[in-house]
Order: C-alpha cells, then sequence, then structure tokens
C-alpha cells in the first residue's frame, strides 16, 4: 500500500496537470469562439487585447503550474532522501 506522502503527491501532481489543461482548453474555447464571447458579455476591446490578455494569464498560469509541480517532485525526493 501507498504511502500517505505519495498519495499526496499523486494528488498534487494531478491538479497541477488538470489545472494546465483546463487552461489550455478554455484558451482554446475562447480563441475559437471569441466574437460570440465579446457579444455575450456586452464588451468591446481594440483588435485582439482581450486574447493578449487571456494568453498572458495563461502562460503565467502555466508556469505556477509547473513550479507546482516542481516543488512537489522536489519535496517527495527530499523525504525519501533520493534527491539528486
Amino acid at each position: 500500500m501507498a504511502s500517505p506522502c505519495c498519495r499526496l503527491r499523486t494528488c498534487v501532481l494531478m491538479l497541477g496537470f488538470v489545472l494546465g489543461f483546463i487552461d489550455i482548453a478554455l484558451w482554446i474555447l475562447f480563441y475559437t469562439y471569441r466574437i460570440e464571447f465579446r457579444s455575450l458579455m456586452g464588451y468591446t476591446f481594440y483588435k485582439e487585447e482581450d486574447l493578449i490578455g487571456l494568453s498572458v494569464v495563461v502562460c503565467l498560469d502555466l508556469v505556477v503550474n509547473v513550479l507546482l509541480i516542481s516543488g512537489a517532485n522536489k519535496d517527495y525526493s527530499g523525504q525519501q532522501r533520493d534527491l539528486k
């Protein structure tokens, strides 16, 4: 049976990957249907400002997810005394 630390690490890793997948999926949906989103929300931007803003947010979130995954791996390796 897996230790509680291993199960927690697996949950944290899964959370990072799921959040990254959701971010990219939402960006693709917005990119595909941005005209509909603009009319539904009732806002106007010049050219592609909303797409650029969303792209920056998604990129920052992906960087944070990579750091979350790296931190979970390093913490687990440090606890198991096999950090290389």
